[in-house]
């Protein structure tokens, strides 16, 4: 080897380490969360999803976080976050709609060890349903992943305070420029 090809070399070298030392590497923040559990003919669902990043996905809830940590929100915030999923959340028990009714949001603080504590946007919804018997159900969500391609939904069947068992996990995905449907086969 001759000397310039040994300076080529070693330029190389130089370049791919400065280069590493520039990266950086990002944790993202956990995905959406949606819990789903039947009583009697009442079908609960209850989503929770980071907050930054439904600000990312929508900059009409960046007022939201200087909201306070909280149970409730307030008349206009529920209509905005009611509008939201109408847009974004969709439920079928085989072919028929599941028509969810929006009953109430709220802010929590949670935790993850990449990111550390940070607020949750936590969203409750029923659905009349016509049976007792288990549910196959069809889901159609792009909360955030509309815009965040990036986001996560994880589906789990049981109370929130309950060993719930997931039964999906999915990210962004369409069929014909919608959303797809997710398939749930309820236990």
């Amino acid at each position: 080897m001759n000397y310039t090809m040994i300076k080529r070399i070693a330029l190389l070298v130089i370049s791919f380490v400065i280069a590493s030392f520039g990266t950086a590497s990002a944790h993202s923040l956990p995905g959406s969360v949606l819990m789903l559990w039947q009583e009697d003919t009442h079908l609960h669902l209850t989503v929770r999803l980071p907050l930054t990043e439904l600000i990312v996905a929508s900059n009409e809830f960046e007022d939201f976080d200087n909201l306070p940590v909280g149970p409730n929100f307030s008349g206009q915030y529920n209509e905005r976050i009611a509008t939201y999923f109408a847009q974004h959340l969709h439920l079928r028990q085989n072919t028929e709609d599941l028509p969810l009714t929006f009953s109430r949001a709220a802010l929590e603080t949670g935790e993850n060890s990449h990111v550390g504590k940070h607020k949750l946007l936590v969203a409750y919804f029923t659905a009349q349903i016509p049976t007792k018997k288990p549910l196959m159900l069809h889901l159609t969500y792009d909360g955030v992943m509309h815009e965040v391609r990036s986001h996560r939904a994880a589906v789990y069947w049981g109370k929130p305070d309950s060993n719930a068992k997931r039964i999906a996990d999915f990210g962004f995905h369409q069929v014909d420029g919608m959303p797809k449907a997710i398939s749930l086969e309820t236990p």
